[in-house]
């Protein structure tokens, strides 16, 4: 069985395929972490990532301790969006 040697079009498209995976998996990986955070101190929130985004938008609304509030400031600051370009239509403008 001969397996062809893949054109440097499709090795990007899949580039881009792993790293929006990769992006996909840290950011579960966070909101999971943030809403673990928030329900030790008491915190309820939807599942969904609005429900979250609100709820980390106006931490002051929960009454929680102002040390976590700064901490999860700083934990949200650098927060990393999942790109949400057609990987098809990327890898083709190249």
């Amino acid at each position: 069985m001969v397996v062809p040697i893949k054109t440097v079009d499709q090795q990007v498209r899949l580039s881009w395929h792993r790293v929006r995976e990769w992006y996909k998996a840290e950011a579960l990986a966070t909101s999971n972490r943030l809403r673990g955070l928030l329900v030790e101190f008491g915190g309820t929130l939807a599942q969904s990532d609005g429900a979250l985004r609100r709820t980390l938008a106006d931490l002051e609304a929960l009454s929680l301790p102002s040390s976590l509030v700064e901490l999860l400031r700083v934990a949200t600051s650098g927060l990393v969006v999942t790109p949400k370009r057609d990987v098809c239509e990327t890898s083709s403008r190249s």
